[in-house]
């Protein structure tokens, strides 16, 4: 009982850190800084993701693509528009593969959810034995 009571105050210890940490003056662009080129080069992430997702719900309709599996789908396509995005230099390798996990679920089903499943555990495991007195 006691590691469940301690998990709320340390993650709110966190939370209050990070916020603390990421306080910084806003400074706003000179306005003559403020380039198509500027403005556009900040979207090429959030466009890769929304076609990786857009494409996942549409390929299940592409008649030569249904015999695929829907992650084979997914993947293949985001392996493809993810190289075409590094080698024109729109991302890095890095953010390519945090927007495509982040855009599939991934990173909630391979790293989240077990780590989540081992915390249950562990805390089952400190309750599981009563204290005899």
């Amino acid at each position: 009982m006691l590691k469940k009571l301690l998990v709320l105050p340390i993650c709110f210890l966190l939370v209050a850190v990070v916020r603390l940490g990421a306080q910084d003056p806003v400074e706003f662009p000179d306005i003559s800084t403020l380039t198509p080129e500027n403005i556009f080069g900040s979207l090429y992430d959030p466009v890769y993701s929304m076609l990786v997702v857009l494409f996942g719900y549409i390929s299940a309709f592409v008649p030569g693509l249904k015999k695929l599996s829907t992650y084979g789908r997914v993947l293949a396509f985001g392996l493809i528009a993810g190289l075409g995005f590094y080698l024109f230099g729109f991302a890095d390798v890095w953010k390519i593969a945090i927007s495509f996990l982040i855009s599939t679920g991934l990173l909630y089903d391979g790293f989240l959810k077990p780590f989540t499943a081992l915390l249950q555990n562990l805390f089952k495991k400190s309750q599981s034995a009563p204290a005899k007195g």
